[in-house]
């Protein structure tokens, strides 16, 4: 299966370059929040109800401020990033040929806009995240009547269990839109290109294999993340909730937030994960752009 080669002309920054920024900013937020607070709050997202903590300057940017900013620009990157084009549809559409006589083209038009789809539903998940926060802790669930719980007549508590819900469910979104692109999309032009170089030395030297290492890493890594903090939340729901170590949600969220970035950073090819024949054409770019 090849990617096509068309050249995207709208675009402001070049895809490495958004791979790049987005995975830098993931890495980012979790210290940048713990700065904020000035102490480790119990989830990064939980951050947006924390005050600003930090106490060497008279302003400093509040715990949502940089959560809620943070998570607008990584969504405006990911919907800035439109991906590979392909010219083959999937299998999928071929076996629905004899009931549907256009899905292969239908398919086709679809594949050619898959990535480009996927992020742009990673963004716009990013986004909803930063709007809808997560409920504070328990103890401080008990709140006064809301706009919200006066327009709709629900109870306060439940709009926030609701609000909480989607945060969660979009979160999900977001980090899956991620594993999609470690275990399908990067992987698999990865393959291609493992197979059209052939062994090129031991597999540790091999930047390509390096690469769809840390491919596998990340997307199996965030699956197993997000099906735990799963598990423990169906346990705490049914008050068995288990306590591994202080602030784990927090730190559940670094792992995770960790992973999207290594995979983030590793499609942007940084140096130690080029080959010389991307190294070339880096080269080539860079010298077309100054000229």
């Amino acid at each position: 299966m090849t990617a096509s080669t068309e050249q995207n002309n709208d675009l402001n920054f070049d895809q490495e370059d958004i791979r790049r920024f987005i995975g830098l900013i993931a890495l980012l937020l979790p210290v940048a929040v713990v700065i904020a607070a000035w102490t480790i709050p119990e989830s990064i997202s939980g951050s947006y109800h924390i005050p600003t903590g930090f106490p060497f300057l008279p302003y400093f940017p509040t715990p949502r401020d940089i959560f809620v900013g943070a998570l607008f620009v990584i969504g405006a990157f990911l919907m800035s990033y439109k991906g590979h084009k392909y010219d083959q549809a999937r299998k999928f559409w071929h076996v629905l040929t004899p009931i549907w006589p256009g899905a292969v083209a239908f398919g086709v038009k679809m594949r050619k806009r898959e990535e480009d789809l996927v992020s742009t539903a990673g963004g716009l998940s990013a986004w909803i995240v930063a709007l809808f926060p997560t409920k504070e802790s328990v103890s401080k669930l008990v709140c006064p009547e809301s706009l919200a719980g006066f327009a709709t007549g629900a109870n306060p508590n439940q709009v926030l269990e609701t609000v909480s819900i989607i945060h969660l469910s979009f979160a999900s979104i977001l980090f899956l839109t991620t594993v999609y692109f470690c275990l399908e999309a990067f992987k698999n032009r990865l393959a291609d290109k493992i197979e059209k170089n052939g062994k090129a030395g031991p597999e540790y030297l091999d930047p390509l294999k390096r690469r769809l290492a840390f491919y596998y890493i990340s997307g199996v890594g965030i699956l197993l993340t997000i099906l735990t903090l799963g598990g423990l939340a169906i346990l705490d729901s049914q008050g068995r909730g288990i306590c591994v170590i202080y602030a784990q949600t927090y730190w559940a969220e670094v792992v995770m937030l960790f992973l999207f970035a290594l995979a983030w950073i590793t499609a942007s090819k940084p140096w130690g994960l080029r080959t010389p024949g991307e190294e070339a054409e880096r080269a080539a770019k860079k010298s077309a752009s100054d000229a």
